[in-house]
């Protein structure tokens, strides 16, 4: 199913509108800065309880708040998401759809002529996507969380948060909820939840093997990882 496009201003682009939806080709024209802050927003939407305002959103996703406004505006008129009142926005089925549909990995190389404008902000790392579903979304699943904060790559995207919320969970940073998820068919155990215990910020923790430590951003200290954990 081709997933419902949008029109919104890509100022990285020299100002062109770029779709996004409309199947794979009109996806993988789309500037990379542009296409993940599209998604970056309807994962915000997707993982809330209620609706979000654009500050809300903006904390979240690391996304300017005018600009947040301004999709929000776009994916409005599309009817991917409902203002449930004024400055509160909700995801609908119509975004779901076209977030999930446009779960796909994002197309190297230059996408014009260079025009000599400043290149836009690197996008957020799945690391750092990953860790601020997590803080979300507690007791979640890793098939959750690759869904949510994923592009596509769903093999590599589920061995590295597997491998992150293992490191995490030696810092004492996340726990394994004893409560397994519902089996998804006949003699599944369930899927492992995993829900986060020391919140540490927006900022992701970043593993460092050579000192066997997590560097926090967001205070700018080092946690250690006890030997034998």
């Amino acid at each position: 199913m081709a997933a419902p496009g949008w029109r919104v201003d890509d100022r990285t682009s020299q100002g062109q509108g770029r779709a996004w939806g409309q199947g794979r080709d009109r996806c993988g024209s789309m500037s990379q800065d542009a296409k993940y802050r599209a998604r970056a927003l309807l994962n915000a939407l997707a993982v809330a309880e209620g609706c979000r305002s654009p500050k809300q959103i903006a904390e979240l996703t690391g996304i300017k708040q005018n600009r947040v406004s301004q999709i929000c505006a776009a994916l409005l008129t599309r009817g991917m998401v409902e203002q449930v009142k004024d400055g509160c926005f909700r995801l609908t089925p119509v975004g779901d759809v076209a977030r999930l549909a446009a779960a796909e990995p994002l197309r190297k190389g230059p996408t014009g002529p260079h025009t000599g404008l400043r290149k836009p902000r690197a996008a957020q790392t799945f690391q750092q996507r990953l860790w601020k579903v997590l803080r979300l979304n507690p007791k979640a699943t890793v098939s959750r969380l690759v869904q949510l904060a994923g592009d596509g790559r769903q093999k590599q995207e589920t061995r590295t948060a597997q491998h992150y919320l293992l490191l995490l969970r030696r810092g004492g940073i996340v726990v394994e909820m004893r409560q397994r998820a519902e089996p998804n068919y006949p003699n599944s155990r369930g899927e492992k939840r995993w829900m986060v215990v020391n919140d540490l910020g927006p900022e992701a923790p970043i593993w460092r093997a050579g000192k066997r430590a997590f560097f926090d951003p967001n205070k700018g200290v080092h946690i250690e990882v006890p030997h034998g954990h």
